[in-house]
């Protein structure tokens, strides 16, 4: 029968017990322990209540975790680069725009205060009309800018 005093035994449990969804009987049943003693809680309790083999899942599980980096900027970033990519379609895909428009105002209403959150850094200024580049020969420069008097101004 296997021993958690023998640390090959123990790095064994570790690597079976992480590799199979956390299963502890499988484990130990993989490691060479017999049948009615993994499944027993006592058993379980025993090797799996070892601080030996708690280290070595913690140290596995540390390996295998991959921390994220996920911020704001990041996520507003690559809504902008969907956006962005939305509107280079020859033509434009609306319903993707439409999309990411939607989730980037989410995110935005989700994690700020009307925009301006001191605890995200995040102010932003919903004063000013924002500048949206339209293409087309029938828009003129004052449409392009944002700047204008909307729907009646002159087209070329």
């Amino acid at each position: 029968m296997p021993n958690v005093k023998d640390q090959s035994t123990v790095d064994a449990i570790a690597r079976e017990f992480t590799s199979n969804n956390r299963n502890k009987t499988q484990a130990m049943l993989v490691v060479g322990y017999g049948k009615g003693y993994s499944d027993t809680g006592r058993g379980q309790n025993s090797v799996f209540g070892n601080i030996r083999v708690k280290a070595a899942i913690a140290k596995i599980d540390a390996k295998s975790t991959k921390k994220a980096e996920l911020t704001i900027a990041t996520v507003l970033a690559d809504l902008d680069w969907g956006i962005a990519q939305a509107r280079r379609k020859s033509p434009p895909d609306l319903q993707a725009l439409a999309r990411f428009s939607e989730l980037r105002g989410k995110y935005l209403s989700m994690f700020s205060e009307a925009g301006n959150n001191s605890a995200t850094g995040l102010h932003l200024n919903f004063s000013t009309r924002p500048k949206i580049a339209l293409k087309g020969p029938d828009v003129d420069s004052k449409a392009r800018t944002g700047s204008g008097s909307g729907p009646s101004a002159k087209t070329a």
